[in-house]
């Protein structure tokens, strides 16, 4: 049984699969998030996730980027409502910590989830 009651998405040329790991959660990204409404699907899911991870007291998520090849700026927002949420929660025992894994040979990576990391460093880090 999973940790958290997330089921994997497929949509458009997304998929992205949740896995469980010592430290917490891994949400693997796979394909390319190009779609011209992403937040159709990936605000709920990543809400829901959000929701999981505060209500089953787990302290780590992995966000895997090495597999995903692109994502437009709809879907960098969905990133960043979800950062958003996570920075708003007010009790400091219900945070948790992103740790994004990218792939630095695609250089929008480096710089764009690079910047997402900015919103909350004590929060969110760079893994390469």
């Amino acid at each position: 049984m999973s940790k958290i009651n997330v089921e994997n998405l497929v949509y458009d040329d997304i998929t992205l699969i949740i896995s469980d790991i010592t430290e917490g959660i891994k949400l693997s990204f796979q394909g390319s998030i190009d779609m011209e409404y992403p937040q159709q699907k990936l605000d709920g899911y990543f809400m829901k996730i959000h929701e999981e991870l505060i209500s089953n007291k787990i302290k780590n998520i992995n966000c895997d980027f090495n597999q995903l090849s692109y994502i437009n700026s709809s879907g960098i927002r969905c990133l960043v409502k979800w950062i958003v949420n996570l920075i708003n929660i007010k009790d400091s025992e219900q945070k948790y910590i992103m740790d994004f894994y990218i792939n630095k040979e695609y250089e929008w990576q480096v710089a764009s989830l690079g910047f997402l990391s900015g919103l909350c460093p004590e929060l969110i880090h760079i893994k390469k």
